[in-house]
């Protein structure tokens, strides 16, 4: 019997850090079935920390060391990224502008079926961007054969505000298994934590508003005189401003940075709270993970009509603020930790039912239909 060609296909990500859509991205290509596919990931820039959770058969290359620029190195970039296209049945941008912008122009010079993957809601995060990032962003999407979002508010934003072919969403694949594994992990005895404390996580850079976050900790810790530490795990662009606003509002001893993990969960199922706050999102990846760990939930979005009423089913397996301000944060911050064990356990149950409908087979069984074109 012969045997069944798989189909080669390339996802083009601009590292593999500590980020909710570079975990993503791994939870789906170790999900996927390695007999039918061909996997090969192509970081921009050589800078990995997930190394554990890259699946083996998964081939990974990469364009440039993470301290090269890719404006002088762009040619090199290219030359990588067409060789190993050539032969790909399909190509995936796996996340917003860099990868995107390549995966669309390799699909058109090699004739190749595109597939971008949208991560965030694009028209909010687009106005802290260059300007010809953003005239590039509004003209690659009518190339693309099909634009994945990763929430229904995400689709309807992206449908209204962008040119495009074609475009769905599929709902962020999580490993539920793996998670509950990570999360029964000892912490060694010299890490161990023995106060109660309030949980943050995901990359310390916009749209992650952190500095919002932090000063009102430090308001709630003057006003209210809270005892909670606060817990940071995260790395990003803007981790030296934050240290500097620690040092400024005297917080060295109650807001702890701890940099990145890649077991984050061993420490999120011990926490009082998790707090999430952004500019822009397109999902939330970590609220659901956060749920399922039973943890009471507070996500805070700057604007209006944001996707975590979408996870959070408006408000019924969460605390849920938006267009916020300081005082707005603080309230909700002091608000969520004093909650009755009624209230608390409202918010857990109601958790636990809505990560039933993040089913894995559901999720994979729409991958698999656009990845062998099908849809």
């Amino acid at each position: 019997m012969e045997k069944r060609k798989k189909h080669k296909i390339l996802f083009i990500i601009m590292n593999l850090c500590s980020g909710g859509a570079e975990r993503v991205l791994l939870n789906l290509t170790r999900e996927l079935d390695k007999k039918k596919y061909d996997i090969h990931i192509f970081i921009v820039k050589n800078h990995i920390e997930y190394i554990s959770e890259i699946p083996e058969e998964v081939t990974i290359h990469y364009g440039i060391e993470k301290d090269k620029n890719i404006y002088f190195n762009f040619p090199i970039i290219l030359l990588k990224l067409i060789k190993i296209a050539f032969n790909s049945n399909r190509i995936i941008g796996a996340l917003e502008y860099w990868p995107t912008f390549l995966s669309t122009f390799l699909s058109i010079i090699l004739f190749k079926k595109c597939i971008n993957w949208v991560h965030i809601d694009i028209i909010s995060h687009l106005k802290n961007q260059k300007f010809y990032i953003k005239i590039l962003s509004k003209f690659v999407y009518r190339f693309t054969d099909i634009s994945i979002c990763v929430s229904n508010s995400n689709l309807i934003s992206f449908k209204k505000n962008f040119i495009h072919k074609k475009s769905d969403f599929i709902y962020n694949i999580i490993d539920f298994d793996k998670i509950n594994l990570l999360s029964k992990e000892a912490i060694p005895e010299e890490d161990k934590i023995n106060y109660e404390y309030i949980i943050a996580i995901g990359r310390v850079e916009y749209p992650k508003d952190y500095t919002s976050l932090i000063t009102a900790y430090y308001n709630l810790k003057k006003k209210n005189n809270i005892k909670e530490k606060f817990l940071i795990f995260g790395n990003g662009s803007d981790y030296k401003n934050i240290i500097t606003l620690i040092d400024r509002l005297g917080l060295n001893e109650d807001v702890i940075l701890m940099g990145f993990h890649e077991n984050v969960f061993k420490y999120l199922k011990n926490a009082k709270l998790f707090i999430h706050a952004s500019y822009c999102e397109g999902f939330g990846l970590v609220l659901l993970e956060a749920l399922y760990l039973g943890k009471i939930v507070l996500a805070a979005y700057k604007y209006k009509h944001g996707p975590f009423n979408e996870v959070l089913l408006n408000g019924k397996c969460g605390l849920i603020i938006e267009e916020y301000d300081n005082s707005i944060l603080e309230n909700a911050i002091l608000k969520t930790l004093n909650l009755s064990d009624f209230e608390k356990e409202k918010y857990i149950q109601n958790g636990y039912n809505r990560i039933k409908d993040f089913d894995k087979e559901k999720i994979i069984s729409k991958w698999d239909q656009i990845l062998t074109g099908k849809i």
